[in-house]
């Protein structure tokens, strides 16, 4: 059997292992920080992100136009700067950032993060719900959480406590979801080392509850 090694897990060395497993040699290959490489850790994906940022900040510095006023701007000043008032953590922006290519790194979809306080609070683009003794739990938005709007109609709609718990809690629940527009609502299969079996019966009863909640929501 012919033996390859490959050093770096950049889009072309993970590509040459592939090719090699499938013209039947034995791959290893060798990477320090994760499969992706730069074009995934620090250069493609977070300059994405970067100009996601950069064009909410551009929609925001020009609403002063529209009448919406941020930060220091008034309410009567017609022609604020509005772009004096706006900022952006770049720390945060490249936690998540390196957070979601390491969790894509092991194979996952999003990451979870706790606040300073060692509290679950949120994923990178998602709120997270999960059950514990057969209640419905969602961090409250005085954890830092994202005040999602999927969010707020899943506790309208299904309900479910607001409470605030170390993210450890999570290796106890029965069950556990996402919930975004993008979305909707996504079981939870696997949290590190620890696998669940999704769909458990409130993260699939709660869909059901919101496609008969949406077309009143739509007007339909």
């Amino acid at each position: 059997m012919t033996r390859v090694t490959i050093v770096g897990g950049g889009p072309g060395g993970y590509e040459a292992a592939l090719v090699a497993v499938q013209l039947g040699a034995e791959v290893t290959l060798v990477e320090q920080v994760g499969l992706g490489g730069s074009a995934v850790i620090t250069d493609c994906v977070p300059s994405k992100t970067l100009i996601a940022t950069a064009e909410l900040m551009t929609l925001a510095a020009e609403s002063g136009a529209l009448g919406v006023r941020l930060g220091d701007a008034g309410a009567g000043e017609a022609g604020a700067d509005t772009a004096k008032s706006v900022g952006v953590d770049l720390a945060v922006v490249n936690a998540r950032v390196r957070a979601l290519a390491h969790a894509r790194a092991q194979g996952s979809s999003e990451a979870v993060f706790a606040n300073l306080q060692g509290q679950l609070c949120e994923g990178t683009g998602t709120n997270v719900f999960y059950v514990v003794d057969g209640e419905l739990r969602t961090p409250t938005l005085a954890a830092g959480c994202l005040a999602g709007i999927t969010r707020h109609l899943v506790l309208e709609w299904y309900g479910g406590r607001e409470v605030d718990e170390p993210i450890e809690v999570l290796r106890v629940a029965s069950e556990a979801f996402l919930a975004s527009t993008t979305r909707d609502v996504q079981a939870i299969a696997r949290w590190d080392d620890l696998h669940l079996a999704p769909p458990g019966p409130i993260t699939g009863l709660v869909p059901t509850v919101w496609q008969g909640r949406e077309p009143d929501l739509l007007g339909r």
